[in-house]
């Protein structure tokens, strides 16, 4: 293709490049955001529930509670929420199932810091915790099964 005039050649390239250049600016405002779920169930009214307030009274029966407040000053639940994430961390790796952990919630409170709560509890892979009476509660997990492995039991080992 020849061009007559050498200006609308020049024209054509430095506007493709412009659009291409528009484009990879702006790449990550086209793509979709994207979005996590997460799956938190209340317990039930309902006592014949899987999981029922009864079951959660019954759990927390003979434990030690522990509790943490919650004060609604940012700087300060800061703090307090690097404490809970490592209580909560030697829970599950303790296997302790002696203890529990009670987060309370006060009217001072923001979403944002139930969310920072629970994401603290989904980046440690934590099996058990739920939100009951305006409080958060966080269970230490049982030890693993034996696994088995071409019919031999494998026994985890404990120091």
């Amino acid at each position: 293709m020849c061009f007559k005039n050498t200006y609308s050649a020049i024209a054509i390239i430095s506007f493709t490049s412009f659009l291409t250049l528009l484009f990879l600016t702006y790449w990550e405002v086209l793509e979709p955001p994207i979005q996590v779920a997460c799956n938190f169930r209340l317990p039930s009214k309902d006592p014949y529930c899987p999981f029922s307030n009864y079951i959660v009274e019954n759990t927390l029966k003979g434990k030690k509670i522990i509790p943490i407040n919650l004060t609604g000053i940012p700087v300060e639940d800061d703090k307090v929420m690097d404490t809970i994430q490592s209580q909560a961390h030697w829970l599950k790796r303790t296997h302790d199932t002696t203890q529990v952990l009670k987060v309370h919630f006060t009217e001072n409170n923001t979403y944002g810091q139930f969310m920072q709560l629970v994401t603290i509890m989904m980046t440690d892979c934590q099996a058990r915790y739920t939100l009951w009476k305006d409080d958060f509660y966080i269970f230490g997990e049982e030890l693993p099964k034996p696994q088995k492995e071409k019919g031999i039991a494998i026994e985890p080992v404990y120091m």
